[in-house]
């Protein structure tokens, strides 16, 4: 679900800044917690 949105926003670059900070908070937030798959929120 969060890859197809992803693949939308990715799509759409009119928010581009918006998707790279929500992306790194994401990151972040997955990374503390050992998020096993976090290697596929890489765009």
């Amino acid at each position: 679900m969060i890859l197809k949105t992803l693949e939308e926003i990715k799509k759409s670059k009119k928010q581009t800044k918006l998707l790279q900070d929500c992306i790194e908070m994401f990151y972040h937030l997955t990374s503390r917690q050992e998020f096993p798959q976090k290697n596929w929120i890489r765009l």
